[in-house]
């Protein structure tokens, strides 16, 4: 995150820049089954974790933007306090080509996060690319 910094600061700051945090919370109930063929043919399934909380930074300059944000999955512990147990961290980089359609490459990765509290029950990791065109 100190690099991305560093590099939204050597880009000239003008009156077409703008650095935009964001970040939201929500709440779901999502039952998630992986199926395996080999060597034997299994099929898994645990619950996803009920609290996302996501934040992030977007640099824009002129038409082309970069943004970061991590989103971090928690289930209840005791009751009282979240147990974070997996995390997506996500690195974006586009272009807008009119103010409806955008253009954005992407890197994510997933990790499964080991709390004080307790050992997770999730086993999810890995991670991928991919480029796409969005319409807002």
């Amino acid at each position: 995150m100190k690099k991305l910094l560093f590099i939204m600061m050597l880009i000239p700051i003008v009156g077409v820049s703008q650095i935009r945090p964001y970040g939201h919370i929500e709440y779901s109930d999502y039952l998630v089954s992986t199926y395996t063929k080999f060597p034997k043919i299994s099929i898994t399934t645990f619950n996803f974790p009920k609290i996302s909380t996501k934040l992030g930074i977007e640099y824009t300059y002129k038409n082309a933007f970069i943004a970061a944000d991590a989103n971090v999955f928690s289930n209840y512990y005791s009751g009282k306090s979240l147990n974070p147990e997996l995390a997506f961290y996500d690195v974006k980089i586009g272009y807008h080509i009119t103010k409806k359609i955008r253009i954005e490459l992407s890197h994510r990765c997933i990790h499964t996060i080991t709390s004080d509290f307790q050992q997770t029950n999730q086993k999810m990791f890995g991670g991928g690319d991919k480029i796409g065109i969005y319409l807002n």
